[in-house]
């Protein structure tokens, strides 16, 4: 069973080429557009990593990563961001990663393999 991801973005254009992109690597891409759908995709089932915007409306990315990660403290979360400062409080939050917006997807993709394959090993 491939690796599942979670892409929670609110702009459905970058959902799309980050999904586009993992299912291209074999992995399993769950999506969600808010903080509030990503906790509820999390407590539906498991994930090796999280790809978590943290500018969304309804609950953003560092409130989700808060609440996920009280849940389910080993889960990985890896933020995606256009603000270095939000950035940094979503690694106080508990992300193991920031990647910054605009992103190379080359960059995006080894970045969870790494990660979705230390969850998994």
């Amino acid at each position: 069973m491939p690796p599942r991801i979670l892409v929670c973005d609110d702009d459905i254009g970058i959902r799309d080429i980050v999904k586009i992109a993992l299912q291209r690597r074999g992995f399993e891409v769950v999506e969600a557009s808010n903080g509030l759908e990503a906790v509820k995709a999390c407590r539906a089932g498991p994930a090796a990593c999280i790809i978590m915007d943290i500018d969304m409306p309804v609950m953003n990315g560092i409130e989700a990563t808060r609440i996920i990660l009280k849940e389910k403290p080993d889960t990985v979360i890896i933020g995606l961001t256009a603000y270095k400062q939000l950035g940094k409080e979503l690694l106080s939050a508990g992300a193991r990663y920031v990647i910054e917006k605009p992103f190379s997807v080359r960059n995006l993709i080894s970045v969870v393999e790494k990660y979705a394959n230390l969850k998994n090993a």
